[in-house]
């Protein structure tokens, strides 16, 4: 018996297990209608509780970081520069904005506060880590560039 397709992902919460889910079947929609080879990076997971072995497809959303502290926190989970007390709220946010498809998709989370920025960052989106520290980005395409944790108020 195959487990159902959620039982593999492993994010916390079901509406971003839906995004990634989506952002999957798209993607292989997208690659095998055209005659192309899934472009989407494959890994083998094994399942610990069955002897199947499943290809699980991490589609990778962001695809750059504007500094060397937030792409350090994403890869490797620490950071020495920023706060302690946002840590684990911007590696779930950043979470977030990998397993978005569209844009839209992180307006399904409401603490994410999605705005369109104006003046010398217009073109970029931010999301609210808390009141003072932000993620911002550019979306275009289904992908985020030039990721980058900042405060906010300097």
């Amino acid at each position: 018996m195959v487990p159902p397709l959620i039982s593999f992902i492993s994010t916390r919460n079901f509406v971003l297990q839906m995004c990634i889910i989506r952002s999957l079947f798209q993607e292989l929609y997208e690659d095998y209608s055209h005659g192309y080879q899934a472009r989407a990076q494959r890994t083998p997971l094994s399942s610990g509780l069955d002897k199947y072995n499943y290809m699980r497809y991490i589609v990778i959303v962001i695809k750059g970081f504007y500094d060397k502290e937030s792409e350090k926190l994403y890869l490797i989970g620490k950071s020495r520069k920023l706060p302690q007390n946002i840590i684990s709220t911007a590696l779930r946010k950043l979470e977030q904005l990998n397993a978005a498809s569209q844009i839209e998709d992180l307006r399904i989370f409401p603490g994410n506060r999605l705005e369109q920025l104006k003046g010398k960052m217009k073109g970029k989106c931010s999301i609210r880590i808390n009141d003072q520290w932000r993620i911002v980005f550019s979306f275009s395409n289904g992908n985020a560039y030039d990721v980058e944790i900042t405060d906010y108020h300097k």
